[in-house]
């Protein structure tokens, strides 16, 4: 089913996400559940709307968003990542790449505006 080839891509993309901030030692939480996943731009946990709203930095999501854009990757502007059937491993590889190339240019900036992201 195709549901399933999508639900099994998002849950790719999620491990890969994880490792990138993981790596990048950043306190950004990646939230979802099969082909819906979003980054969550703060350490706060992210357990209700209200939480992801008010928490979350929203200045480097902004800059994280354009710079995704840059890279060829696009997503809507609040951190969200929605696989869709024609999308295949190398689409989650590539978006992967792209936030990790993002978000390890971003690093330096988030110590100085988001020092509670970096850590």
């Amino acid at each position: 089913r195709s549901s399933d080839l999508i639900n099994a891509l998002g849950w790719s993309l999620k491990s890969k996400l994880q490792e990138v901030l993981d790596d990048l030692k950043l306190k950004i939480q990646i939230k979802g559940y099969g082909s819906l996943q979003q980054l969550h731009f703060t350490p706060e946990p992210v357990l209700d709307a209200r939480a992801a709203f008010f928490t979350q930095d929203r200045d480097l999501l902004r800059l994280f968003h354009l710079a995704l854009m840059n890279k060829g990757v696009f997503i809507p502007n609040r951190g969200f990542f929605a696989i869709s059937t024609p999308m295949t491993e190398a689409d989650t590889c590539q978006a992967a790449e792209a936030v990790a190339e993002v978000l390890s240019d971003l690093k330096p900036l988030a110590q100085q505006i988001a020092p509670q992201l970096v850590g």
